[in-house]
């Protein structure tokens, strides 16, 4: 990846968008919090690390911050000076709050961009996943499509689906409780729901008859 200026703050939140979609956590996350060293205002920026500190955390435990790259200290003249006015009449230059304002709108419509991309990268994967059978692979990549989406009632019972098949019914019928809180009549969910409701009581009877022999 081609060297960036020092503290520049589009590249390198290009750089940190693009060290994400392709799970390089550590180095995305020391971007961000670089990022907002030098704009703090960027909310992008701040969501995304606080995203990445909890996948952080899964895959590294407590001590994820150990194995962490250091986070560059951004001097102070880098935070003051965000943009080159150039030659320009002090009159004509945009004021900090206007340039901050459209600085913000611009970086929320390209992280926006970036993560529905690896929205969809992910949500193909796991599709891709179920077609030859492997459910758990498939239930994680769905999982990782719902840390860029909540909202995507589809991912939602394409793992409940992942979940029947992984005998995993509470779990199962949770993601279909969801999908139905905002879709009340999603058909996938409703029938996906009652499987799970017949695999717990199938468990239950099951949990009973071997609690008769003791």
């Amino acid at each position: 990846m081609r060297a960036l200026q020092p503290f520049s703050l589009k590249p390198l939140l290009r750089r940190a968008m693009a060290n994400e979609s392709m799970e390089r956590y550590r180095q995305a996350y020391i971007d961000y919090k670089t990022v907002l060293q030098i704009d703090s205002s960027i909310q992008a920026a701040n969501d995304s690390a606080n995203r990445i500190t909890k996948t952080l955390i899964d895959q590294d435990g407590p001590s994820w911050r150990e194995k962490l790259p250091p986070i560059p200290v951004v001097p102070v003249a880098a935070q003051l000076h965000r943009w080159d006015g150039g030659n320009l009449p002090s009159e004509n230059k945009p004021s900090t709050t206007d340039l901050n304002r459209e600085e913000q709108v611009q970086m929320n419509r390209m992280y926006s961009e970036e993560a529905m991309e690896k929205f969809k990268r992910l949500k193909n994967e796991g599709n891709d996943f179920v077609k030859t059978g492997e459910y758990e692979k498939a239930a994680n990549k769905y999982s990782e499509c719902m840390k860029l989406n909540t909202e995507e009632c589809t991912v939602y019972t394409n793992r409940a689906l992942c979940y029947l098949k992984l005998y995993k019914y509470e779990e199962a019928k949770r993601d279909c409780d969801h999908v139905l809180q905002i879709e009340d009549s999603n058909i996938k969910a409703f029938y996906r729901r009652a499987l799970a409701y017949k695999g717990l009581q199938v468990r239950k009877k099951n949990m009973a008859g071997i609690l008769k022999h003791f």
